[in-house]
């Protein structure tokens, strides 16, 4: 059986899988001119959204004297490469094909992993930053913290709260922000409600 060499993926600006047009010449055994006269008749009736999926590059390549020429060559998106290949036959070329198609999962699937990782950091620095604002509070600022998000969520604007308890407003908007950051209220303000003072309990 003919041994294959590992497929050479690399992410675009758009973080998607893609393979260059030399490769895919040099693995399917044909004439990288021939794969860009391929690619050529495939943009030619592709939408632009489509079409994206090729990204035009030059690459250097070496010359016969050891010059080095630049040629015009595509990142291929795993569809792109998909419509391209579409048409190679051959037991080695369905060989070839599954082993893009691994290497596109493979990938794509360590994307997904860095980007879940990346997220598990941010969830875990809001949680780290969240108990330091706690903590920063202090047991008395975290009762009239309660005792404002209590009067909020009844409708009480940040002036009646502040009569309430017996601080200014400055003291009960800072309170707020912080049992917004903490998930405590949404971050929308509740709408105000008429009502008297001496109808709220203490």
């Amino acid at each position: 059986m003919t041994s294959f060499p590992a497929v050479a993926l690399t992410l675009d600006a758009q973080g998607r899988p893609t393979c260059l047009s030399t490769d895919v010449a040099r693995h399917f055994q044909k004439k990288h001119q021939h794969v860009l006269r391929d690619i050529d008749r495939i943009l030619a009736i592709s939408s632009p959204e489509r079409a994206s999926n090729f990204g035009r590059t030059f690459i250097d390549v070496p010359g016969p004297n050891g010059a080095v020429r630049q040629i015009r060559a595509y990142r291929l998106t795993r569809d792109a490469f998909s419509i391209l290949a579409m048409g190679f036959t051959g037991s080695a070329a369905i060989r070839w094909k599954w082993r893009y198609i691994e290497a596109f999962n493979a990938l794509e699937a360590a994307a997904r992993e860095t980007l879940r990782a990346g997220a598990l950091e941010d969830s875990a620095r809001t949680r780290r930053e969240t108990a330091r604002l706690i903590w920063r509070l202090g047991p008395a600022r975290k009762r009239r913290l309660r005792a404002a998000v209590r009067y909020r969520r009844m409708g009480l604007g940040i002036g009646a709260i502040a009569r309430l308890l017996d601080v200014n407003n400055r003291e009960i908007s800072n309170l707020l922000k912080a049992a917004e950051a903490l998930g405590e209220l949404p971050a929308k303000p509740v709408r105000p409600v008429q009502a008297s003072l001496l109808e709220v309990e203490a």
